[in-house]
């Protein structure tokens, strides 16, 4: 609720036309924990990053969550949607691609970008099992394959060509 009035506020400022819709996103609807950091807004999370929040006011408060299969539900048929998501919600983003269950592959396109860098090597094969995943190579300012495997795609990121935060996910052909 407390980035929300920021965020009203910008998109009004900005003449845009948006709607805001106060959820959480999650792997299943539901009542969770978000835990709101008063310090730093952008660390308000679903999750305690315990080394991040170190001297920062946290308080927690109730959510409701929903799905981005249910968000991205508006009565239309998949076939005719082209989805574009930019995901940047402090290690929820596979519990959140885990809520669109298989509608990646029903819509027209899909592409989704996501923070990859906070991730474990069992959610980082999880991700390459789903996805297509490509990296941002600024040398040549493209997007480039990240790799089949974890090992290889940790050792593209610790050799410094490609953008370490953040991947583009496609789906799968």
């Amino acid at each position: 609720p407390i980035v929300a009035l920021h965020l009203e506020r910008s998109f009004r400022d900005a003449g845009l036309n948006f709607a805001i819709v106060q959820r959480a996103i999650a792997a299943q609807p539901g009542a969770l924990a978000l835990i709101i950091d008063r310090t730093w807004s952008g660390m308000s999370s679903l999750v305690v990053h315990p080394g991040d929040t170190r001297g920062h006011r946290l308080e927690t408060i109730r959510v409701e969550a929903t799905t981005l299969r249910q968000l991205l539900d508006d009565g239309r048929p998949d076939s005719t949607k082209r989805v574009l998501l930019k995901l940047d919600i402090e290690g929820q983003e596979l519990a959140a691609l885990d809520g669109l269950s298989a509608a990646p592959a029903a819509f027209a396109d899909f592409a989704a970008m996501g923070e990859i860098r906070h991730m474990n090597d069992a959610a980082l094969a999880r991700l390459l099992e789903a996805y297509r995943v490509e990296l941002f190579e600024p040398a040549s300012d493209r997007f480039v394959a990240a790799a089949s495997d974890v090992p290889t795609l940790r050792a593209r990121l610790a050799a410094g060509n490609v953008h370490v935060f953040d991947a583009l996910l496609r789906r799968r052909p």
